[in-house]
């Protein structure tokens, strides 16, 4: 099979499974008229499942039953995207629909999922956000022992992708056998030859050092709590 139809059929079953506009929700089925018709699309024979034209028109009458302080502070949230983040959130939520039927995670669903081995502090706790070609999962998120402001971003099959039930008891497990933090190798200082030129590191220089004053301490008096609020 050439490849060039190998990815029109994987487009076509992307397709298939991905939400798109349907007649049935669009306001002039069954409500308001079609201007162009004088009434509702739903007497002349059109059906509920059709993919809907260049016509359709969101029946925005379905939230009605959503609050308005819903309403607000999805509002709030959408303002702050740039054009570029709202076309690809769009993209994400006409595809939610085949993220929950796959694999029964929701849309912005908190997950979580490790880099390295098998330490707490490798676990980093995201949102899932969408599939992938391979129908992995999309993950944006960052450290789950570190309060990083820093985001990641991640392309992961479903077996290495934990739903909040699943990390409790792994994070159990872990703290019961005393994995919380993965073992790191100490930074090496050369120091030359010639000791009269050797400068000792200062926090200028020392891109340890910097990172260190960069990164908020994490008390590891707090990590028997380890973020109950998960």
């Amino acid at each position: 099979m050439s490849l060039l139809k190998q990815n029109t059929l994987e487009t076509g079953k992307a397709a298939s499974e991905n939400v798109v506009l349907k007649c049935g929700d669009c306001l002039h089925f069954t409500g308001s008229p079609h201007p162009s018709i004088g009434q509702a699309c739903s007497l002349i024979g059109v059906k509920k499942f059709a993919t809907a034209p260049n016509c359709y028109t969101a029946n925005v009458h379905v939230f009605r039953k959503v609050s308005p302080q819903t309403l607000t502070l999805l509002s709030s949230i959408i303002s702050s995207f740039s054009p570029s983040q709202s076309k690809v959130l769009m993209g994400l939520l006409k595809q939610q629909a085949s993220l929950q039927t796959r694999y029964n995670i929701s849309f912005l669903e908190r997950v979580f999922f490790k880099i390295g081995d098998d330490y707490l502090d490798n676990y980093f706790a995201g949102f899932a956000l969408g599939l992938g070609p391979q129908k992995e999962i999309l993950i944006v998120g960052s450290d789950f022992m570190k309060n990083s402001q820093t985001s990641v971003v991640a392309s992961l099959m479903r077996e290495s992708v934990l739903t909040l039930s699943e990390f409790k008891k792994e994070r159990q497990q872990l703290i019961d056998s005393g994995r919380l933090y993965a073992p790191r190798g100490k930074g090496k200082v050369d120091i030359p030859e010639v000791l009269d030129d050797y400068e000792p590191p200062t926090i200028e220089t020392s891109v340890d050092l910097l990172e260190k004053r960069a990164q908020p301490k994490v008390k590891r008096s707090s990590v028997l709590q380890i973020r109950d609020n998960t």
